[in-house]
């Protein structure tokens, strides 16, 4: 995806991995308790985007895969086993 982005775009990734740590499963049970919450309120929408489960990748390794491939690149864990990357071309 890097090559398709123009320098000084940016490239913006939200993807599903498996825990690599206690932080990660403390975000993924915080994760459940705020989608109950959301649904119990009626407050919660269920995309129907495909999602391949499990994730094929720890948090570690993409993480790791990101360092490598987009130098500079954001990485921050995010709630119920989701990651995020920013990344802006040079």
């Amino acid at each position: 995806m890097k090559e398709l982005v123009r320098p000084g775009g940016v490239l913006a990734i939200v993807g599903f991995a498996m825990p690599s740590s206690p932080m990660d499963r403390a975000l993924i049970a915080s994760g459940f308790v705020y989608k109950t919450a959301r649904e119990l309120r009626g407050h919660y929408w269920e995309h129907d985007a495909p999602v391949r489960w499990p994730p094929p990748l720890s948090i570690n390794q993409i993480r790791a895969l990101v360092e490598r491939e987009l130098p500079g690149a954001t990485f921050r864990r995010r709630m119920a086993h989701r990651y995020s990357i920013m990344w802006r071309a040079p």
